[in-house]
């Protein structure tokens, strides 16, 4: 629970900081002082939240040509070889989804060492075009079956395993299947990718890149789901819709936690439409541990020039590395 506790308290310490006096300069705090790098939290002399890196500098200092609706994006020069870049928020209504980025460019760059501070920056700004598309991305044309399908599978595994096992704002901030990174939940050291598809279906897992099954550092579990189609009154039915609301709900009084699944559901593709009631019934899971041995393509085992790389692989296949669910989360605790 320790990087919620860090995001609790960011949190608190923000909205207690007073806009500052003077129209020319901020207040600011250390936004987390076990940080290897220098976050500040501050509002301006109008109110407004922002958000700073000091660092070196580095040799692509500008801002973005369009930084995400609602904010600036600015890098000043600070002389001495240091500058600064500061995000400041128009609307303190957007204030739930700011923090939520904030805390999301505290997280991605929490590794990162002293002297690495120009190499952070632009893993941020690289971040921030990922976090424009959010924005941009309030319509989008419907999800197809196979799409649903997976958001239900992803929803189902969020409400049933990771939320009631870490807790609801744990598990939501863990769910990373939305923003494009290779596996749909990540926390502590441990990645779990989730594979669902129709019962009727031909029993293969599909793998999208040579990198979604690289274990560098980290465990990979596959949860494999099978759902059918069903009617709404059956036992263990859900919509898509229904698992949005329900979550939504759940999350009501955790306002870090409802922001951030609300963002996460937006960037999958979710809307609230009458297209996505049809209900499902979880039929199986079955979780498999990519060790030694495992079916799989990596980068290492490409020839030079081969890049994104889509294959399948045959479930039946994997039946040697099935593991049970409490072996899963052995040792994980967030």
């Amino acid at each position: 629970m320790r990087m919620q506790s860090i995001v609790t308290k960011m949190l608190s310490d923000w909205i207690a900081i007073t806009p500052s006096r003077d129209p020319g300069s901020l207040n600011v705090l250390r936004a987390d002082s076990s940080h290897p790098l220098d976050f500040r939290i501050g509002r301006d002399a109008r109110g407004r939240y922002v958000f700073q890196l000091d660092s070196e500098r580095g040799a692509d200092d500008a801002p973005l040509n369009e930084p995400p609706a609602g904010m600036d994006v600015v890098v000043d020069d600070l002389g001495g070889g240091v500058s600064r870049l500061t995000l400041t928020l128009h609307d303190e209504e957007d204030f739930a989804i700011f923090r939520v980025l904030c805390s999301d460019l505290l997280e991605v760059t929490r590794g990162f060492g002293e002297g690495e501070g120009a190499r952070a920056r632009r893993i941020l700004l690289n971040r921030l075009l990922q976090w424009q598309e959010v924005f941009a991305r309030r319509r989008r044309k419907l999800l197809s079956r196979n799409e649903i399908m997976g958001l239900v599978g992803e929803l189902l595994f969020l409400r049933d395993i990771m939320g009631p096992r870490f807790g609801l704002p744990l598990a939501v901030a863990s769910w990373r299947g939305p923003y494009g990174d290779e596996q749909d939940f990540a926390i502590s050291d441990l990645i779990v990718e989730v594979k669902t598809q129709g019962t009727t279906a031909d029993r293969r897992l599909r793998v999208s890149s040579e990198d979604q099954l690289e274990t560098a550092g980290s465990r990979i579990v596959i949860c494999q789901q099978g759902v059918a189609a069903c009617d709404k009154g059956e036992l263990g039915a859900a919509s898509l819709n229904g698992l949005a609301r329900e979550l939504s709900t759940a999350s009501e009084e955790m306002l870090e936690c409802r922001a951030r699944l609300a963002i996460g559901l937006d960037t999958a593709g979710w809307q609230d439409l009458p297209e996505y009631d049809d209900h499902w019934m979880l039929m199986d899971r079955n979780y498999f541990e990519v060790i030694e041995g495992f079916p799989r393509i990596t980068r290492a085992d490409l020839r030079s020039g081969v890049e994104e790389v889509r294959y399948r692989i045959r479930v039946a296949d994997c039946l040697p590395f099935r593991i049970e669910e409490e072996a899963v989360f052995r040792g994980t605790s967030g």
